[in-house]
């Protein structure tokens, strides 16, 4: 008779945290990060004083045309009533100060003003025109001190745009390189002084979740460079602020990969305690895999004794709960065995899982035993096996 027994298995909370303490702190294999961070910060400064300096020498530029302007506006009013050809002048010079202003990213930083304004300076050519140089002139002074103002407001957003922009692409790329510098760790599993260390492979014991924060923090880099010359302060803002909620996200990847090496080992743990108890009833060791030969996936040990009996047992984590498991025991027996053995098996099996100080729930009936776990060769291969807990089939 053959047929499947099925038990849950958890670590006790205090056996967990002992295990967590014992996996001593993950040490990054990049000891220059620090020094590759700074060294980004700097070549993002570098590369945007050079654009931001030809915008503070037009701010310094402007403010000293706009006193030396007001002086000359005084004296042109002053004069104008009975001078129309100063007015003349300062339409000129109000023409010119349109087209300058008009060079300057008004339409991302203030739309709409600068069309205002030519409105404005339109009205005022009109009554000078109709030879009332006064209204003229009144309008045209207003209309200077508009410019004047929408010029300080756009050159001032800009500045504040490229700061803001500076700060987000040096995050991005200081972020792209701290995961490249996570991709490897040292982490130690023992006690003693010489305990094993693992180099701990971040990308596939997260199941590629660093890969996908790369690219996320890529596609970020990505829109920050094709937007330099289009984007409004809020868009870089509101990107900025993506990248300050992903700065946690590397740690937390981290902490997972160490939480499935964790309990990696712990499947390979409670597959020995399930071998000294089935040895103890006459079984031996024939062979032990995980399946497809991942560590990350159920670990599987398969005993056999002198009557051509075969015992496999599985051990597959739980996502999501770190130190519980299935526990299947798979019996294959070729001469007959009734169910009454078998729940003797399986008790015993729960019975020393217990006194090792787990927490293993009383077997119960599962159906026949796979076919699939008997041949240990296809089950390294993963071939045709199902993990149990889970929906996924190896091929």
């Amino acid at each position: 008779m053959s047929g499947k027994k099925c038990s849950y298995v958890s670590v006790p909370d205090d056996e967990l945290r002992r295990l967590r303490e014992q996996a001593s702190r993950l040490r990054n294999l990049r000891s220059d990060l620090p020094e590759r961070l700074e060294a980004i910060r700097r070549q993002v400064k570098r590369e945007m004083e050079s654009r931001i300096a030809p915008v503070e020498n037009r701010i310094r530029q402007q403010e000293k045309e706009t006193r030396n302007m007001k002086e000359q506006i005084d004296a042109i009013i002053a004069e104008a009533r009975y001078k129309k050809d100063n007015a003349r002048k300062f339409f000129v010079d109000l023409t010119r100060t349109l087209e300058e202003t008009d060079s300057l990213p008004h339409k991302r930083f203030a739309p709409g003003k600068l069309d205002a304004i030519r409105r404005h300076v339109e009205d005022a050519k009109s009554n000078y025109q109709a030879n009332m140089p006064e209204a003229s002139l009144s309008t045209a002074q207003q209309a200077y001190w508009d410019i004047t103002d929408l010029q300080e407001e756009v050159l001032r957003k800009q500045r504040e745009f490229m700061l803001t922009y500076q700060a987000a692409l040096q995050e991005v790329r200081s972020l792209l390189e701290e995961a490249h510098a996570n991709r490897k760790y040292q982490m130690g599993l023992g006690e003693s002084a010489d305990k094993d260390i693992l180099t701990l492979e971040v990308d596939y014991w997260s199941n590629g979740e660093l890969s996908a924060y790369e690219a996320k923090v890529k596609t970020a880099e990505k829109q920050l460079v094709k937007g330099e010359n289009i984007f409004t302060i809020e868009e870089v803002k509101n990107i900025l602020d993506r990248i300050e909620t992903m700065k946690p996200e590397i740690e937390e990847i981290v902490e997972r990969a160490r939480q499935n090496i964790l309990a990696s080992q712990l499947r390979v743990n409670i597959a020995e305690l399930v071998i000294e108890a089935l040895k103890g009833q006459g079984f031996v060791l024939q062979d032990a895999t995980y399946e497809g030969g991942d560590e990350r996936n159920a670990y599987v040990a398969k005993v056999k004794n002198v009557a051509e009996s075969e015992v496999v047992t599985v051990i597959s984590p739980i996502e999501g709960e770190l130190g519980k498991n299935v526990v299947e025991i798979h019996s294959y027996d070729e001469t007959y065995v009734d169910d009454a053995v078998l729940k003797q098996r399986s008790k015993e099996i729960v019975s020393i899982l217990n006194e090792k100080g787990l927490e293993a729930e009383a077997p119960v009936y599962a159906g026949k035993a796979s076919p699939v776990y008997r041949n240990i060769e296809k089950v390294k291969q993963g071939k045709n096996v199902k993990i149990a807990g889970s929906a996924r089939t190896s091929k």
